[in-house]
């Protein structure tokens, strides 16, 4: 029947199918469409409750043995932005965060030490230097100096990273605004091909 248990009836949106909520409402629409999403997870009420605070917040407590001095190691990382491979507080040896890497969103096969001394989320340094910084790692440098060249490598120039307005301030003035990343512009963590001393 319209208007029953619908705070939107007699609104624009239900004259405009004259109360008739079968014909296309939009609300009725949204609401079938949160049910059946809730529907697909196949989790109960409580189990709902349960995961919502643990998707909120983030503790960023990492917890791995380290394969060195077999201790077991927790601390406060954040891998986003420092990646996963740490050091051992212990013994100060390499500490790959392996078990942190197989509980994210996107886990992949592991291919630690295929290619060197690095998996595919974290290639040896010597790699990194000659593949173009994304905006996420540009954001994550504010005030560090970038090498900013054309896409094919001409007319290469020192820049600072300016995050507050989202922009590389060039040496001798010029700017290299965000927008244009990938287009008429790329940055480096050094000038590609450079040996580093």
């Amino acid at each position: 029947m319209p208007g029953v248990c619908c705070t939107h009836f007699e609104g624009g949106d239900c004259q405009a199918i004259q109360g008739h909520c079968a014909d296309g409402c939009a609300w009725e629409e949204a609401a079938w469409e949160r049910l059946a999403t809730y529907e697909d997870t196949g989790l109960e009420p409580e189990e709902i409750k349960v995961l919502v605070p643990l998707a909120q917040e983030r503790t960023y407590i990492v917890t791995e043995m380290c394969p060195h001095c077999e201790s077991e190691v927790e601390m406060r990382w954040d891998t986003d932005k420092l990646g996963f491979k740490a050091f051992c507080p212990v013994c100060g040896e390499r500490l790959m965060l392996c078990d942190e890497c197989r509980h994210t969103e996107e886990p992949s096969p592991c291919d630690y030490g295929v290619t060197g001394d690095g998996c595919w989320r974290n290639p040896p340094k010597s790699t990194l230097i000659d593949i173009p910084l994304t905006l996420e790692e540009l954001r994550e440098m504010d005030g560090e100096p970038v090498w900013v060249c054309e896409p094919n490598g001409t007319n290469g120039v020192w820049g600072l990273v300016d995050l507050e307005y989202q922009m590389v301030r060039l040496h001798g003035g010029g700017l290299a605004i965000w927008e244009n990343n990938d287009k008429s512009w790329l940055a480096y963590r050094r000038k590609p091909g450079e040996e580093s001393g």
